[in-house]
């Protein structure tokens, strides 16, 4: 690429990636870089005080916990929001809240666009 002039540095951009994900308070990214075509990018969120929640997509009992646990210390958080708090698929998500919602354990409080969900007392 430096030949090519597509890049006017090496290794500039991993620099600035890193560099950028520190100032909004995630992690560094993860560059795999060994194969000869391709490369991956890793970005992780960041969670509530830069930590980062890891479930199990077979481990219910943690989905739900750890959905619980963030609908309590932020009331009112969308769907969205929950996603980016845990590492799992947004579907996983859809399927804990429906679980909760149908224990009654969390309801769904609002409109559709401005509504948000909250534990049930």
């Amino acid at each position: 690429m430096k030949i090519l002039g597509m890049v006017n540095k090496y290794n500039r951009g991993i620099a600035k990636a890193n560099k950028e994900l520190e100032k909004n308070g995630n992690p560094k990214a993860q560059f795999d870089v060994n194969k000869l075509t391709e490369f991956r990018v890793t970005v992780m969120p960041r969670g509530e005080s830069g930590q980062i929640k890891s479930v199990k997509a077979y481990d219910t009992e943690g989905q739900d916990s750890a959905v619980l646990e963030i609908i309590r210390n932020k009331p009112g958080i969308k769907m969205d929001a929950i996603f980016l708090e845990i590492r799992t698929s947004t579907r996983s998500v859809r399927r804990v809240l429906e679980r909760l919602s149908k224990d009654n354990r969390i309801e769904y409080r609002g409109s559709k666009r401005t509504g948000g969900w909250f534990v049930k007392t």
